[in-house]
């Protein structure tokens, strides 16, 4: 990713020089996305490797030249999401009572599994936001999608985000480290347990149906389905729709 993108690749040289950690790069990357993304990990590899021409035990707090083995759990093996997975057992109550700020992610995926757009949804106010992946679904360029949308909410309806167990979100803890956002894993083939966004992304297929490229698709286009859906009334909600909803949650927050 860094070695094809030399504008990208510069900002993170010229951060990481000044002594920026990878972590604090990365965030402060995702606050100028027109620059490009990446995550922390990305950057630590694009050192370790020799990417970005630097000397890790000039460049790095550690000062460690050679990057320190991490032990193998059974695991961090069997999942790309690592030992410190957090279940959706151990979600606070209050992600079920309808309290504001809870959202339900994943992918909507296209022709050959070769595109794909990152779908979120709002649980109290069913409040949805979808973003164009026009360079593909790696966990790199999600998590940085992701780190965009937390830079771009308030941080009041920031309060947690449950997924799948994709291989997608690797690196789901630079959002729980670097942003103090808490991400809970449903469990193993168990997509009702996000009914949200399950249903968010049946919709959207009537605009972006299966088997199609999604890469044909540019955000304009998503936002104006996103309009559309968010815009509607609802009879769960008395006829409300979700964009009339979202504001009031933020109230309450």
């Amino acid at each position: 990713m860094l070695a094809a993108d030399s504008r990208l690749r510069d900002r993170v040289v010229e951060l990481v020089t000044k002594g920026y950690s990878p972590v604090a790069t990365a965030a402060l990357c995702a606050r100028q996305p027109d620059d490009g993304m990446v995550c922390a990990e990305t950057i630590y590899q694009a050192i370790y490797d020799g990417t970005l021409g630097l000397n890790a035990s000039d460049c790095l707090r550690s000062r460690r030249a050679r990057r320190k083995r991490r032990r193998t759990t059974t695991a961090s093996r069997m999942s790309p999401l690592g030992p410190n997975l957090v279940p959706i057992s151990d979600q606070p109550a209050e992600a079920g009572e309808g309290a504001p700020g809870h959202w339900e992610g994943d992918l909507i995926i296209g022709a050959r599994n070769q595109s794909a757009a990152l779908t979120l949804v709002e649980r109290s106010s069913g409040f949805q936001i979808v973003y164009a992946l026009p360079n593909g679904y790696h966990a790199d360029l999600v998590i940085a999608t992701l780190v965009h949308w937390v830079q771009t909410t308030p941080a009041e309806m920031c309060a947690a985000l449950t997924w799948d167990r994709g291989s997608e979100m690797a690196h789901w803890e630079v959002l729980t480290n670097g942003w103090g956002l808490p991400v809970f894993f449903c469990d193993a083939h168990s997509p009702w347990q996000r009914p949200k966004n399950e249903n968010s992304n049946r919709q959207l297929r009537f605009w972006f149906p299966k088997g199609t490229d999604l890469r044909t698709f540019s955000q304009a286009d998503y936002d104006q389905a996103c309009a559309v859906l968010n815009s509607q009334p609802r009879r769960q909600y008395g006829l409300q729709s979700a964009g009339e909803r979202y504001p009031e949650a933020l109230s309450v927050k």
